[in-house]
């Protein structure tokens, strides 16, 4: 052969694979079983794309080697067609996305196949079609009965020209990647999966995984473990008590103020009458914040005061309530004690002169004169000062004690934390455009809701 004419070559064998159903399982082997599963493309676009191609040549040479060392090797593939992709393109061409979700899919197999890529088609999934959709229907049936799954509000990024829920991804410069319309932050209901409850579990068990250790390191982060403690902080005046969970409770006679998250229902409730008109604004220009934006590095901590002031349990003064959108509701109680032993806290207080003190010395001289004159944030474990019994302790001496010293008070217990949150299973839309002529056809088809009413009826 002078030259490598890879078309008619593989023109010829790709109709041998076909002819002999040489891709296809066969159910009676006695064969070892193996099983590679590929991520369903959305058949939202009119074909394939070169990230298509690269991850799908991964896992066919997977399946050839399986083969050649003897598994009967199940190989398929489907469609994710629910969904915004496909909605996206939909709007985009103006056709039904009945019709264009399935020449969409003919076409993708088509590619697929002419690329060599293995699949027994004949198994393909469609996530769009009742034959699939009954089982996620079904399963999810299954979690409601068992308490594992529940209907509540969230915080969202909301479209209010598609009305719908858009997801991170899909926020481009604060705007929506479809419309180019300004994103809003709203509350909107939707059905959660109770992951919160397996935590631990989920930890645990990444012990029994075989994979990479900086994999099973990331998923330890973002699950996100901390014991601490909560401590209540009682309102001036008032019999009414703000919560704070903390990890470093060994600095809280440093705590010279507390910072609520912007939504936390507490602030409605105590901020002063002079102090209405800051907060709402502050709060409204929050809402117009993604999660990521207000989780990113900002230059300046920026904040308001809310009027009202409550007792540090542990030193008995007197501090100021701020609010800040760096603070998290559904992070521990989306409230927290700050001092000058947090960078954020720190900065927070230098912008708006409010008043700091230490408690923790490092061992660092240097350092140390640094950090007593507050020219310097010491973040890390170090010597308690200043915290009258506990003084000569470390950190980690400390925190076990103050918990049990607060206890007794009944103003703090002992508790343990997570970053994980519970999952967000649904996405709700609330009208379509032009969603008479364009999805009715659509949605009557393909409507889950109509099909889990008739399954738990």
């Amino acid at each position: 052969m002078k030259e490598y004419n890879h078309k008619k070559i593989e023109e010829k064998w790709q109709k041998i694979w076909e002819k002999n159903q040489s891709t296809k399982i066969d159910k009676d082997s006695k064969k070892k079983k193996f099983y590679v599963l590929d991520m369903f493309p959305y058949p939202s676009g009119t074909g394939l794309h070169m990230g298509h191609t690269e991850s799908y040549t991964a896992s066919d040479v997977i399946y050839r080697f399986k083969k050649l060392q003897g598994f009967n090797v199940l190989h398929p593939q489907g469609f994710d067609s629910f969904g915004l992709p496909a909605e996206n393109y939909a709007i985009k061409t103006g056709i039904s996305p009945i019709k264009t979700t399935q020449e969409n899919m003919e076409n993708y197999i088509l590619q697929m196949k002419s690329l060599g890529l293995a699949y027994d088609f004949d198994e393909k999934l469609v996530t769009s079609s009742p034959e699939y959709y009954k089982w996620t229907q079904w399963i999810f049936g299954e979690f409601y009965k068992n308490g594992l799954v529940y209907k509540k509000t969230s915080k969202t990024n909301w479209c209010p020209s598609c009305q719908t829920v858009i997801a991170n991804e899909q926020v481009v410069d604060g705007k929506c990647e479809r419309c180019g319309t300004e994103i809003e932050q709203r509350e909107v209901p939707g059905w959660f999966f109770k992951i919160t409850d397996f935590a631990q579990e989920l930890i645990d068990d990444l012990d029994n995984v075989d994979w990479p250790e900086y994999t099973k390191k990331n998923q330890r982060n973002w699950i996100g473990k901390s014991i601490g403690a909560e401590v209540d902080f009682v309102l001036e005046n008032s019999e009414g008590k703000i919560s704070v969970y903390t990890t470093r409770i060994d600095t809280i006679f440093s705590g010279t103020y507390i910072i609520l998250a912007p939504e936390h229902p507490m602030v409605k409730k105590i901020t002063t009458a002079n102090n209405i008109e800051n907060v709402d604004a502050y709060v409204s220009e929050t809402n117009k914040k993604t999660e990521m934006e207000r989780l990113g590095e900002q230059k300046d901590k920026v904040g308001v005061f809310t009027g009202a002031y409550v007792i540090n349990p542990a030193t008995q003064e007197k501090i100021p309530v701020w609010i800040s959108d760096f603070v998290l509701l559904n992070y521990g109680t989306g409230a927290v004690f700050a001092d000058a032993h947090d960078e954020r806290d720190f900065e927070m207080a230098k912008k708006y002169n409010i008043p700091l003190k230490v408690s923790i010395r490092p061992e660092d001289e240097n350092l140390w004169n640094e950090v007593q004159k507050l020219e310097e944030c010491f973040s890390e474990d170090g010597i308690l000062v200043n915290s009258g019994e506990f003084d000569g302790l470390t950190s980690a001496e400390a925190r076990p004690k103050i918990i049990e010293w607060l206890a007794k008070k009944g103003k703090a217990k002992k508790s343990i934390n997570y970053r994980l949150r519970d999952w967000s299973i649904s996405r709700q839309i609330l009208g379509l455009p032009n969603s008479n002529c364009l999805f009715s056809g659509w949605r009557t088809a393909f409507d889950p809701r109509k099909t889990f009413t008739m399954e738990t009826s």
